[in-house]
């Protein structure tokens, strides 16, 4: 199976080869599976995963602090960003519940002081986070809402990013279409990137992989003009799936080592998780099964010290598979295999 991520990240998905695929929920968030892989895609987005809902959405947060405005309640609207900081951390740190308590923290400050633009902000990243459970699309169209009565461009066009996460397949692509338009309209080229990977998901899902890698490479690019780490790192993440598509593990292998690297840079702990997937596919492509073993236990610790089960479930999967290769014929496997002293997970 294979599997790529929005700019929500998606959950891990069973294995089914020993190239096993899997994940990136938006965080969290999918180039999905080839069964219904638009709707699998969409699907996925409404757990996003906590890096890439940052990579997302933290440029808003950014903007707040940065204005340079006067607040009509100082004490509040700093008392809001404050809040929004630390939701960031929870957020990169795997702690979702704690992230979205803090995020409507800073919302109820925001509406306090009649703060349209702040609120419309922090209402959307709690509907990316998936916060207020049921509720999420409820705040989301309300973001939608204060954005266009506002002409807050970039807050209406990450808007329909997420939209179009909740919406049919043959939908979503509209949504998305209009979001570059808009975003690129208000120089936002953090959600115009976002846009763009998630429509060459859909541009792969319907087997145009070239045009695929085209959106991909662009906001690859706009990201690294804007230093986003985790955004850069989910990019190199998809375009590696691509490269696996292609039947080239060693480029693909490159791309998650490269990835990898980002994610521990900024201690993006879901996206560490999610390279180190990515990486064990990749080396079991290239017929490295050891390496493949080692990357997925790592990444297992991991998944486990957040509590995702569903990506537990799809690491044993990928460990039993591999771990049942004959032993007589691959010793570095064996001892991949063995259990392990140390089960911490990598931080």
């Amino acid at each position: 199976m294979d599997s790529a991520e929005r700019s929500a990240e998606t959950a891990p998905l069973p294995v089914a080869t020993a190239a096993a695929r899997v994940n990136e929920a938006r965080a969290g968030s999918c180039l999905a599976p080839r069964v219904d892989a638009a709707r699998a895609c969409m699907v996925a987005r409404a757990r996003p995963s906590i890096g890439s809902v940052l990579a997302l959405l933290g440029f808003m947060i950014v903007n707040a602090c940065t204005a340079a405005r006067r607040e009509p309640a100082p004490g509040l609207a700093a008392a809001a960003r404050a809040a929004e900081q630390g939701a960031q951390a929870a957020a990169l740190a795997g702690d979702r519940e704690r992230a979205v308590g803090l995020e409507e923290q800073a919302l109820g400050s925001w509406r306090r002081i009649d703060a349209s633009r702040e609120t419309a902000s922090a209402l959307l990243r709690i509907a990316g986070l998936g916060g207020k459970g049921e509720d999420a699309g409820v705040a989301l169209a309300e973001a939608m809402e204060i954005a266009r009565a506002g002409g807050f461009g970039d807050i209406e066009a990450a808007a329909l990013v997420e939209q179009a996460s909740l919406a049919p397949p043959d939908q979503s692509r509209g949504l998305l279409e209009r979001a570059t338009v808009l975003a690129a309209a208000a120089d936002a080229d953090e959600v115009e990137a976002a846009a763009l990977n998630d429509l060459a998901l859909l541009d792969r899902a319907g087997g145009d992989e070239r045009r695929a890698r085209q959106r991909l490479e662009r906001a690859l690019a706009l990201d690294r003009d804007g230093e986003r780490t985790s955004a850069v790192a989910l990019r190199l993440r998809n375009l590696a799936r691509l490269d696996l598509d292609a039947g080239d593990p060693a480029t693909a292998r490159t791309r998650a080592e490269s990835a990898l690297a980002l994610a521990r840079g900024v201690e993006d702990v879901p996206a560490i998780a999610a390279s180190l997937v990515l990486l064990s596919e990749a080396a079991a492509a290239a017929g490295d099964p050891a390496a493949a073993i080692q990357a997925r236990k790592r990444a297992a610790d991991i998944h486990r010290a957040l509590g995702d089960a569903a990506a537990q479930r799809a690491d044993e999967q990928a460990l039993t598979l591999w771990c049942a290769l004959p032993f007589e014929a691959r010793p570095a496997t064996a001892f991949a295999c063995a259990p392990r002293e140390d089960s911490r997970a990598e931080r």
